[in-house]
């Protein structure tokens, strides 16, 4: 059986690069239990916000074969990370006023 906790920290990581790069506040909602699966999709889900804009979520599911290993741990392959970096400049950078947006990666 997958061991799903895995996925978590290559998607803490990689939201500390973005805010590195793009000098942004993104976290991971508390209070849910993730990775958030869907039973239809091998994916694994997570609901992220900035720190100092409270009232907007995007809903991140990312396909498990977005993840490659490195060193026995889960990383975002690099077109992975790309594609969501989009999405969040879009979302977070941009003109996008919306209060929550779905990703599908």
């Amino acid at each position: 059986m997958e061991d799903y906790s895995r996925y978590m920290p290559a998607v803490v990581a990689f939201l500390n690069e973005v805010n590195a790069s793009h000098k942004l506040d993104l976290k991971i909602v508390p209070g849910f239990n993730y990775p958030i699966l869907d039973p239809g999709k091998d994916s694994v889900g997570y609901k992220i916000r900035r720190q100092s804009i409270l009232s907007r979520i995007m809903s991140l599911n990312v396909d498990t074969s977005r993840f490659e290993e490195k060193d026995g741990r889960k990383i975002l392959n690099h077109e992975t990370k790309t594609k969501i970096v989009l999405k969040i400049e879009e979302f977070w950078c941009g003109n996008d006023e919306r209060r929550h947006i779905p990703v599908d990666v």
